[in-house]
């Protein structure tokens, strides 16, 4: 086991990394930019329709930012939604951006920062159910996936489903 000062300050660096990298290297903006975007659309199609093939009510999408992903789970209208990121920064785009749309509060997905200094699974401060959840969009490392078996990886990005 790691030295508890060298994974806090490995902890702490990933969190630096996820604010700059919102900061300067957003995907809102690759989004916008053909034919830039082509790859990324691509993979997210393939995210959304293997989640839809996989079945189920629950999608947690670790590693939100600004809820791109996640927003195309609710305008399905079939999931409960749970966003998470450890930008608060990119949280807040993220309510912005619901908002500036129109999607009705009751529509919006369960919200979470994750608080990286009191690890990768529950806190204090977190209320998510995590023994409900049944899939987990997400960069493998950022969370104990011990519980559930890989569905598909998409470049950086791969789905998750518990195992039974």
């Amino acid at each position: 086991m790691k030295n508890k000062n060298i994974i806090d300050e490995e902890l702490q660096h990933a969190k630096d990394c996820a604010y700059k990298e919102f900061e300067y290297g957003s995907m809102k903006e690759v989004y916008k930019k053909w034919p830039l975007c082509i790859p990324s659309r691509i993979r997210v199609r393939k995210i959304l329709k293997e989640v839809d093939a996989a079945g189920g009510e629950k999608v947690v999408d670790m590693g939100c930012e600004a809820g791109f992903i996640s927003r195309k789970l609710i305008d399905k209208g079939k999931y409960k939604v749970s966003s998470i990121d450890v930008c608060h920064t990119a949280l807040e785009e993220f309510k912005k951006i619901l908002e500036r749309e129109g999607y009705p509060k009751e529509k919006w997905p369960d919200i979470r920062q994750l608080w990286l200094e009191f690890g990768m699974g529950p806190n204090p401060y977190d209320k998510t159910d995590y023994s409900s959840i049944k899939y987990v969009i997400g960069i493998e490392g950022q969370v104990d996936l011990s519980n559930f078996k890989l569905i598909r990886r998409y470049n950086i990005l791969s789905l998750y489903e518990k195992k039974l």
